[in-house]
């Protein structure tokens, strides 16, 4: 073992002499000793595992010294001493020895020979440290205790307040920034005056890791434990706090100031004496809070009584439950979250004080993130879009290595079989970026070598699934291809942070993703074709952290209750009863008391002053309908929450029981309190857009056998018009879906005064907004309700096939909001997805049954339909097979129907579902007036050919009629759709401003060569109009159906379905797809149809598709014919 002596050089001593005792020598050196540069990587003090931890401390950091360099000589032993402008002498030795020299630190390196050949070698070449060695956790506990209280006591100055300066993206003086010096002035002045759990906002990428570090040396910390949500952060914190991040290359630390002794456990103590030995030979202890939880609670308390400073890391990963447990033993402890995204993903709340929010768009003014370039893709399908956003990458890493940045891309998929999809497209794309992939299910070796391999930028793009989780910061990553982004406002905000921090050599960030096609998302802005990302994240990021403070604000407001029921465990649905007030003050003790004359209450009241808001939770005992013995009951706890709005006047209560809440109102508010019902609760539903009504109550008047009907639908508002039978009927209930500026909502509404929402929270100000806003409606007396309900269709139930004649059928009316992707077909064999099927009427006589197929290409399956008293019946032929398919195991398709019935359309405007006939009502006379008949030129046309085909049929009647569409409407899209799955024969669109008008032509051959009046030739493209209104529900998904039927025909080498504009028109429309009005008229093409020869039948044929089509989705409706 080397054994060291403390001899000093004397001033003014030249160098070492010495005597033939060979106890040294000394030179003198005439000419002057030379001067060379030598780079020493980082010296630790303690190294080594203890406790199932790894257990580090810096001596010295990496650093390149100036040395003066001289001989050295020591009886058999030669080398080069080194001496830094201070004073500071190294030993350099050839090699390994064990003798006693007369220096502190003693290096080895080959190259010390003499000084000529020490002085030639690299600044850079490989020396190791022979002494002083590090301390060992497991020989040198009392050394390092001792040594941990040296390291305390050396940050007795704390650190110095000064500000960054820049010039431009320049860093002039180095510093700290501004939200990391308000975090620590608010931090500072939190401690002086409590003692509750303090929350700090900061946007990803503005220093949350050195304000952590700051933090810990402004307090002295005796000993800080960090939590973080993930291994990877867990090795990035602890690295961070190792160097004590920049604040020794900034000058924000004394000198003196030394590194701390940093621990990262790996696992859980087993023992308390395991716990205090830990934490007694640390400054700072990084862990998980799956470790941290994981542990009894007498290890947690000694770990909690070893701790000064507790912070938690990426505050809002802690699960609730487990956080609100782990903390109790940490009560005497400084405890501070940190986080970027103040929100949970889970809806629950991060809670503590928020004593400091760094808002995420004065961090872009600060310029803090650079600027991004959204880049958006908009495909025909799924394998259009990958292509697109796979091409894009590669030319942005081009481009950015043409402007001088070596950047490196990820790519995100949604799960891992999808990554590897995507992995060998990149790679066969562009193999000279050497794609790499990385999920969880590669060995934590092959991560490891992946990620090092990144980092040296032998891999320039990166495939993965989970975005590279939090944690993992490498600045180089500068391009994102979303293939599949989150849905969540904390990760994608938490992942443009990371894109987005600025370097001297590097970019801006670009981002690549899909044209969302989810209006309901909280993200749908952002992924809009036009959308400015460097404004949106701000909007998105700032009131996501406004909601999160909001709600925090109002738990804070009921001071410090100990309540049976924690409040932040309580999710009540959304939903209010709304009174008038007067102005008088409102009284919640002595309210809630007269209420509670039974003494119900069993936990609370909790009330918050500040924002008049109650809550209280109620006990009753009922005895069960099942049962008269007195001596059992169904107990039942009921929630109840009352916010009066002073401004407004309003009361608003919320309760999962709704007895006596009028008692409850007058004995809060007053005997004037007023409760808001009747035709008035219906403006609760004005701010809505694009509403859709999706449930309808009605009550009976007058006295009859049925009082009350309920009805769902789709956007049943328009075809509801006033009907004689519904004078005598009023609205009792709504449900409507519609879009506000936070995406898809539902709202009910009730005469008796309840208004309430899908929706649950535990975020009583997400509450109290709702009822403000539900509150401006209700006393806005410029909103009429009338005219919301205009008439109504009311079902039978039928026990045979009505004798009448069918057109057409069509898929089951739910159909049109299922995902088509989803449905498989086993046809005969050949397996058909939804999409590509169609159903078909074998005959359209009237008889006791329905005769149906259901066709896919040459696959076709027959059906026959009948109804008695059991109910309805779908019989397979006999030798065909078919069956449906989604997620388990395949449905017999005359099962399927059962659960899925198709629709039967009949010529007189009746339908059919299952056994439930949807009549007309009988004081309806249908008539179709002769100035909806339009008659074209047939000339040159055979109107027995209805294709246009691959061979461009110009006589046939699609020619015809694409070429009159052309020449007399304003259509700036003509599409081609004949085929199996078509939505019409040809399909127009017409866009003025925000107004956009669908024209749907449904063609049809003439049976004969000269035109007639045959009811068989009105028939089936009828059925056709009258199927294709399911198509108007939803303009996007016909959108959507179009560009996939383009991208099919296109794959398979044939011309594209476009007659007129392109596949950019149609995905322009889909992106504006918030701000366009659509219009649908519905046209059916016959030249087989003489007019000179209609007759009653007919009309009532036309009359009865026109009634069904203008009632429901469509404005117009026209037969276009012959002479």
């Amino acid at each position: 073992m080397l054994k060291l002596s403390s001899m000093k050089k004397q001033k003014g001593q030249r160098g070492l002499t010495g005597s033939g005792d060979n106890s040294g020598t000394l030179f003198d050196m005439e000419e002057p000793a030379p001067e060379i540069d030598i780079r020493f990587d980082r010296r630790l003090a303690v190294f080594g595992s203890q406790y199932g931890a790894s257990i580090e401390a810096i001596a010295e950091p990496a650093i390149t010294r100036r040395l003066k360099i001289r001989p050295f000589s020591q009886r058999q032993l030669a080398g080069v001493v080194g001496e830094d402008q201070d004073g500071n002498e190294i030993l350099f030795l050839p090699r390994k020895t064990a003798s006693s020299v007369p220096f502190d630190k003693v290096y080895v390196c080959p190259s010390a020979v003499d000084v000529e050949t020490f002085a030639k070698r690299a600044s850079d070449a490989p020396l190791t440290l022979l002494a002083p060695l590090p301390l060992n956790p497991k020989k040198d506990a009392d050394e390092i205790s001792k040594l941990c209280n040296e390291i305390g006591s050396s940050w007795r100055d704390g650190v110095a307040f000064a500000k960054e300066q820049t010039d431009g993206d320049q860093v002039i003086k180095p510093g700290f920034r501004s939200p990391q010096i308000g975090a620590l002035h608010a931090l500072q002045a939190h401690w002086t005056v409590s003692e509750k759990i303090a929350t700090v906002v900061m946007p990803t990428g503005t220093g949350k890791t050195e304000t952590m570090i700051a933090a810990g040396l402004q307090e002295r910390a005796k000993c800080i434990l960090v939590i973080v949500p993930s291994d990877a952060l867990r090795t990035q914190i602890a690295s961070a706090f190792e160097q004590l991040g920049i604040l020794p290359k900034a000058g924000l630390i004394d000198k003196g100031a030394q590194y701390p002794v940093v621990s990262l456990l790996h696992k859980r103590p087993t023992s308390v004496e395991e716990a205090r030995g830990l934490f007694g030979i640390s400054n700072v202890v990084v862990t998980t809070m799956s470790i941290a939880a994981g542990v009894s609670p007498e290890i947690q308390a000694a770990m909690a009584e070893c701790t000064s400073h507790l912070f938690i890391d990426e505050a809002h990963h802690v699960a609730a439950r487990t956080w609100r447990e782990f903390r109790e033993a940490f009560g005497s402890v400084k405890i501070v979250q940190f986080t970027a995204t103040p929100f949970r993903n889970d809806g629950m709340r991060v809670d503590g004080k928020f004593i400091f929010v760094y808002p995420l768009g004065l961090a872009q003014a600060e310029g803090y993130f650079r600027k991004i370039d959204y880049q958006p893709v908009d495909g025909l399908d799924r394998d259009d879009i990958d292509e697109q956003i796979i091409e894009k990458v590669g030319e942005a890493l081009e481009a950015d290595e043409a402007n001088g940045y070596r950047h490196l891309a990820m790519a995100r998929g949604n799960k891992r079989t999808r990554a590897e999809e995507l992995h060998e497209k990149y790679r066969r794309r562009w193999p000279q970026y050497n794609p790499v992939l990385l999920h969880s299910g590669l060995s934590a070796s092959e991560q490891a070598d992946a990620i090092a391999k990144l980092r040296a930028g032998e891999h320039r793009i990166v495939v993965c699934v989970d975005m590279l989780g939090e944690g993992f910061d490498l600045p180089e990553l500068k391009i994102a291809g979303l293939h599949d982004p989150k849905k969540s406002e904390a990760v994608t905000l938490q992942f443009v942070g990371r894109f987005t921090r600025t370097r001297d050599d590097l970019g801006e960030a670009t981002v690549i993703a899909a044209v969302t096609r989810d209006e309901g998302s909280p993200l749908a802005s952002l992924f809009a074709e036009d959308a400015d990302w460097n404004k949106l994240i701000n909007q998105i990021g700032s009131k996501a952290t406004e909601r999160a403070v909001r709600r925090e604000e109002v738990f804070e407001g009921f001071g410090g209750i100990d309540a049976e029921i924690p409040l932040e465990t309580l999710r009540p649905t959304l939903g209010t009863i709304v009174y008038k007030t007067t102005q008088s003050p409102w009284d919640p003790i002595g309210g809630i008391v007269r209420f509670d004359h039974r003494q119900l209450i069993v936990d609370g009241p909790h009330i918050n002053h500040h924002d008049a808001l109650a809550i209280f939770i109620t006990e009753r005992a009922d005895l069960p309908k099942w049962s008269r013995f007195k001596g059992i009951a169904d107990v039942t706890y009921d929630l109840f929450m009352v916010h009066w709005d002073q401004e407004a006047g309003l009361l608003y209560v919320s309760a999962s029981h709704d007895d006596r809440l009028d008692d409850l109102a007058k004995a809060l508010c007053g005997d004037d309190a007023e409760r808001i019902r009747g035709e008035d609760i219906f403006r609760a539903l004005d701010p809505l857009r694009r509403p859709v009504l999706n449930t309808l109550g009605l009550s009976e008047t007058r006295r009859r056998k049925i009082r009350y009907s309920q009805y769902q639908g789709s956007d049943i508002a328009d075809e509801l018009r006033s009907r004689s039978g519904n004078r005598t009927r009023s609205k009792t209930n709504l449900m409507v879906v519609g879009f506000t500026d936070d995406g898809r909502v539902s709202l009910g509404c009730s005469r008796k005064g309840k208004i309430w929402a899908q929706e649950r929270t535990n975020d009583f100000g997400r509450w109290m907004d709702w009822c403000h806003d539900l509150g401006r409606s209700l006393l806005n007396e410029t909103i009429s309700t009338a005219g919301i309900i205009d008439r109504l269709i009311q079902p039978e139930l039928v026990s045979e096939v009505p004798q009448k004649s069918p057109v057409a059928v069509d898929w089951y009316e739910g159909m049109s909001v299922l995902d088509e992707d989803s449905w498989v077909f086993t046809i005969n064999g050949e397996q058909h997805s939804i999409y590509d099927c169609e159903l078909e009427l074998s005959s359209h006589d009237a008889q006791d049954r329905i005769e149906f197929s259901i066709v896919a290409g040459t696959a076709r399956a027959d059906f026959t339909m009948t109804i008695n008293d059991e109910g309805v019946r779908y019989a397979l032929k006999e030798g065909q097979s078919a069956s449906a398919e989604k997620s388990a195991a395949p449905v017999p398709l005359s099962r399927w129907f059962h659960e899925y019935p198709p629709t039967i359309y009949f010529a007189d405007g009746d339908s059919l579902v299952a056994d439930e006939l949807f009549a007309l009502p009988d004081t309806e006379v249908p008539y179709f007036p002769d100035e909806h008949f339009e008659v074209w030129d047939w000339t040159g046309v055979d109107i027995r050919v209805e294709s246009l085909g691959h061979e461009r049929r110009a006589d046939s009647v699609q020619a015809r009629t694409i070429e009159q569409v052309r020449s007399t409407t304003g259509s700036h899209i003509i599409f081609n759709d004949d085929g199996t799955g078509e939505v019409a024969d040809v399909v127009a669109f017409e866009q003025d401003g925000n107004h956009v008008t669908v024209r749907l032509y449904h063609c049809k051959y003439s049976s004969s060569d000269a035109p007639g009046a045959r009811v068989g030739d009105l028939y089936e493209v009828c059925g056709q109009a009258q199927r294709s209104v399911r198509r108007c529900e939803r303009p996007q998904r016909l959108i959507d159906r179009l560009l996939r039927r383009e991208g099919d025909r296109l794959r398979a080498g044939k011309p594209s379905r476009f007659e007129e504009g392109g596949v950019d028109d149609l995905r322009a429309l889909r992106s504006q797809r918030n701000q366009l009005e659509y219009q649908f008229e519905i046209f059916v093409v016959q030249p087989g149809y003489s007019l000179a020869a209609k007759n009653s039948t007919h009309s009532q044929v036309l009359a009865s598709t026109e009634s069904f089509v203008v009632d429901t989705f469509a404005s117009k409706f026209r037969m276009i014919c012959s002479t």
